[in-house]
């Protein structure tokens, strides 16, 4: 018997086999003892196993006498799965069936068994494009899309999307009724050729816009939101475009875009547009839980009434008043009431203007050298790229009132001015490709920020101030993540006998900045030895995420870093650093974090070494 022969009998088999079980599998009960991987060879069982969702029991699981029950809907999906990745890597023939059996002296658990025939794998030899392109769209620009490579295992999955990313190449250049499609042969000596077609069909252009479903909106909102205008070359992403932006407002609830009479005018696609908006007036109410650099945990109630739609504008109108407080022991920290008023076009582009005023009460024990009470506004400009940039202009101006000075020295060292007038301009960079904004595992973030207080404004208070932070993510293996993050801040002033005041500054040291220190407690002190914010900022911390069970994930860091009362006074020898471990439990509004670290470097020669920490969200 030559080899082909045998092969051909040995897939009768597997079916045959494949039925049998199958029947089998559909009628069984009881726990997932253990599954096998039969027959492999190219694929490693490690990576098999992660595709499936029917998991064995891990050990500490058997220890309890717990383990997972078997449903067999869910076995028969995996083998799916397990074919489906199989073919993406080129085993074209592959033939995946299982098995299970139980054993005599434990009953109730089911060993599972997985074969698998992986078969000849297939390498892509050639591609050829055809069809008719335009001069606009010429052969060789088309190719360069297709992301296949030669002499690699051929993925029918990857040919699709090639395909698709053909058909809508072509629909963002005017032509909206292209139709490609693909096909592959394969040889007996495990090569396959891909063969691309691509009708263009008739070119078309954008016709006019109609609209229904208005009755608290302007149209005009509408029409400037539209990315296509009439006369111009089609293109399904400036339709895709018109309808996110509509979303964007705010304004709807539903946006739907569909073209009309496109029998009668197939060269002039005519588009009605169907919304239905949203209630203009919205009372809000919250209590939540939450936390930033200075604060591992902190709560937050918010009250307030809004507008979205002011005389049918888009223009948006707040009143909020907010109330924060540390969790920890109970302190407020602030009170904050603002009236804003939102202008979502400026300029004829699509940049928001923001005008916000606020009053914050003197209540606050944040600074401990003072209590400070604040009023003022700024006006804010924010414009969003495609490229996941958002741009940031502002300019403040608040006047605060410092009183309850617990250190004389403050006064004497920073002015004699009790009600600073302060007048700034800033400028912010952020770039987010993250995949999650709550819990991410690849991607990056970046944000730059520059702000100049007084010099040419005028006030009380002088100074520059600049920050610069990158936060990195890695995913391993698809299943762990790599954090890192580095940042620096400074700030200066360069006037002689002035200095900055403490809520100015920057502060370190909690549970989302340098972890086995309390909350605030690096960096310089005053006489009373409260601390009083550095000049100089220098943070840097690496963590390695793993998820342990059900969404409870584990997770340890590297944190290092110091606080310097000006630039100047730098030492790397100062640098500290902590290590140690954490848990967090992941929820559908972020993770809640426990961690625990430890001082290693520079550790404090008084005080504890250590600290816990209980606070809501990854530190970064």
């Amino acid at each position: 018997m030559n080899k082909s022969r045998l092969h051909i009998h040995l897939l009768i088999l597997l079916l045959l086999v494949s039925f049998v079980y199958g029947q089998q599998l559909a009628g069984l009960m009881g726990k997932v003892g253990g599954i096998a991987i039969i027959g492999n060879e190219r694929i490693p069982e490690w990576k098999i196993k992660r595709l499936m969702r029917t998991q064995e029991p891990v050990w500490y699981k058997r220890l309890l006498g717990r383990t997972p029950d078997f449903n067999s809907r869910q076995f028969e999906s995996d083998l799916r799965i397990i074919k489906e990745y199989y073919i993406s890597e080129g085993f074209l023939d592959v033939e995946v069936t299982a098995n299970a059996h139980i054993r005599t002296q434990e009953k109730n658990r089911l060993y599972l068994n997985v074969f698998i025939i992986e078969g000849p794998r297939y390498f892509l030899d050639s591609i050829s494009l055809q069809g008719t392109f335009p001069q606009t769209i010429p052969k060789e620009q088309v190719m360069q899309i297709i992301s296949c490579e030669i002499d690699k295992p051929i993925n029918p999955n990857a040919l699709q999307n090639d395909t698709r990313s053909i058909s809508r190449y072509f629909k963002d250049r005017g032509y909206p009724y292209v139709k490609a499609t693909s096909r592959y042969d394969v040889t007996e000596d495990s090569s396959a050729h891909v063969t691309i077609t691509v009708e263009p069909g008739e070119k078309a252009y954008f016709g006019s816009v109609s609209y229904s479903g208005l009755t608290l909106t302007r149209e005009s909102i509408l029409r400037r939101e539209v990315a296509f205008k009439k006369g111009g070359l089609f293109s399904n992403k400036k339709v895709i475009t018109s309808k996110e932006r509509l979303y964007r407002t705010g304004l709807f609830s539903l946006v739907s875009m569909e073209p009309i009479d496109i029998e009668s005018s197939p060269e002039t696609l005519n588009y009605h547009i169907t919304v239905a908006e949203k209630r203009p007036r919205w009372i809000i109410a919250t209590i939540g839980a939450g936390g930033n650099e200075n604060y591992d945990l902190t709560g937050e109630a918010t009250i307030g009434w809004g507008h979205r739609n002011l005389f049918g504008t888009g223009r948006e109108f707040t009143i909020e008043a907010l109330s924060e407080w540390n969790i920890i022991d109970l302190s407020n920290l602030r009170n904050r009431f603002e009236t804003t008023y939102r202008e979502p076009w400026s300029f004829g582009t699509r940049t928001p203007i923001t005008l916000n005023l606020y009053f914050e009460p003197g209540n606050s024990v944040e600074i401990p050298q003072y209590k400070i009470q604040k009023i003022g506004f700024d006006i804010s400009a924010e414009h969003s790229t495609q490229k996941r940039y958002t741009h940031k202009i502002y300019f403040n101006y608040e006047r605060a009132d410092i009183y309850d000075i617990t250190d004389p020295d403050v006064r004497r060292e920073v002015f004699g001015n009790t009600e600073p007038i302060t007048r700034r301009i800033g400028y912010s960079c952020i770039h987010d490709n993250r995949d999650n904004l709550l819990v991410p595992t690849c991607g990056s973030y970046f944000a730059g920020a520059a702000e100049v207080a007084g010099y040419f404004l005028g006030g009380d208070e002088h100074y520059t101030k600049v920050s610069l932070g990158l936060r990195r993510y890695i995913s391993i293996r698809s299943k762990y993540v790599f954090a890192i993050r580095g940042r620096t801040s400074v700030i200066g002033n360069w006037r002689e006998d002035e200095d900055v005041l403490s809520h100015h500054r920057f502060y370190l040291g909690g549970a989302s900045t340098i972890r086995g220190w309390k909350e605030k407690t690096i960096g310089p002190t005053d006489s009373n030895g409260d601390p009083r914010g550095g000049k100089l900022l220098l943070l840097g911390n690496m963590e390695f995420r793993a998820p342990i069970i059900w969404h409870l994930w584990g997770h340890i860091f590297f944190d290092s870093g110091n606080l310097w009362d000006y630039a100047e006074a730098f030492h790397p020898n100062d640098i500290k650093a902590s290590t140690g471990w954490g848990l967090a439990l992941v929820t559908p509004v972020g993770p809640v974090r426990f961690d625990y670290g430890y001082q290693i470097i520079n550790a404090d020669k008084n005080g504890d070494n250590s600290a816990w920490h209980l606070s809501l969200m990854y530190a970064f």
